[in-house]
């Protein structure tokens, strides 16, 4: 197995630290020392801690913005009167393909 980067380091132990904490309180000293970094290091590869954020969950957040803006299009573009025989139906795909994208 090989050994993580220094920036695969800072991602994995920022989203523990996300997790753990929440975004607000989660520190970057906490991060630098549990990859084992300086801070300086961490600043080396992200500029703040909402950059190490971004990072970690943009991915997850435009897939989710796109599995919702796909749905509301597709719903849209249904005709009035099966708009209203297919709301629960749209609402529960819709649910379903965001809470998958979630828990990715």
């Amino acid at each position: 197995m090989s050994e993580l980067s220094t920036k695969e380091k800072l991602l994995k132990t920022g989203r523990e630290e996300f997790l753990a904490n929440g975004y607000k309180d989660a520190s970057l000293r906490e991060i630098g020392k549990k990859a084992g970094f300086t801070l300086g290091a961490f600043y080396g590869y992200y500029p703040s801690k909402e950059a190490l954020f971004e990072a970690i969950v943009g991915d997850a957040a435009q897939r989710l913005y796109d599995a919702f803006a796909q749905s509301l299009a597709h719903f849209e573009a249904l005709p009035d009167g099966e708009q209203a025989r297919e709301l629960d139906n749209a609402s529960d795909d819709g649910i379903h393909r965001m809470i998958d994208i979630i828990y990715e």
